[in-house]
C-alpha cells in the first residue's frame, strides 16, 4: 500500500459516517418521520440515504433538525407536553377508569386513542365503475342469439360491398 493511498483511507474515516441514514438514526428518527419533517415522500429519504456522500441541500437541512432537537426551550416544551398528556390522562382518561376498576371500558378507550393515531386511509367504494371513454361504445349487457348475431354480420358485409362500389 502506498502511502497516499493510506492517507486517502485515514481521511475517509470522519466523513464516513456523515451519511444521511447515520444522521438520521442519531436523530431517533424513522425514515417516515423524517420525510413528514421536510415535507418529502419517504421513498425520496430512502434514495438519497443510498447515495454518498450526502447531497448539501440535505446536509443543511439536518443540520437544521439537529439544531431544533438540542433547543432547550423545545426540549422544555416537548416535556410540559407530555406531563399534560399524563395529567389529562389521570384526570379524565383511561387511566382513572382504570383506577376506578372499569378496566374494560378503560382498554376500548386506550384503543381508540391508539387507532386514532394510526393515519387515515382514505375511503373508497369498492364497487365503484369509472365510465367508459367517449371513444369506446358502449357494449350490450345481454347476450345476443344466433339470429341477431347473423342479422349483424350481414348488415356489416352489405355495409363494405356498399363502400367498395363507390369511388
Amino acid at each position: 500500500m502506498r502511502v497516499k493511498d493510506y492517507v486517502r483511507e485515514r481521511l475517509k474515516l470522519p466523513l464516513r459516517h456523515n451519511t444521511l441514514k447515520a444522521q438520521r438514526v442519531d436523530l431517533g428518527l424513522s425514515r417516515a418521520v423524517l420525510a413528514r419533517i421536510l415535507e418529502v415522500d419517504p421513498s425520496t429519504v430512502y434514495r438519497q440515504e443510498l447515495r454518498n456522500p450526502m447531497s448539501m441541500l440535505w446536509h443543511y437541512a439536518l443540520r437544521g433538525i439537529m439544531a431544533e432537537a438540542k433547543d432547550r426551550e423545545r426540549q422544555a416544551m416537548v416535556r410540559m407536553h407530555k406531563a399534560d398528556l399524563v395529567r389529562k390522562d389521570q384526570l379524565l382518561g383511561a387511566s382513572r377508569l382504570d383506577a376506578e376498576g372499569f378496566k374494560y371500558t378503560a382498554e376500548t378507550i386506550k384503543a381508540a386513542t391508539r387507532e386514532q393515531a394510526k393515519p387515515q386511509k382514505e375511503t373508497s367504494r369498492k364497487h365503484w365503475r369509472s365510465p367508459l371513454p367517449a371513444h369506446e361504445p358502449v357494449r350490450a349487457r345481454r347476450v345476443m342469439t344466433k339470429s341477431e348475431i347473423k342479422a349483424a354480420v350481414e348488415r356489416a358485409e352489405a355495409r363494405a360491398a356498399g363502400g367498395k362500389n363507390k369511388p
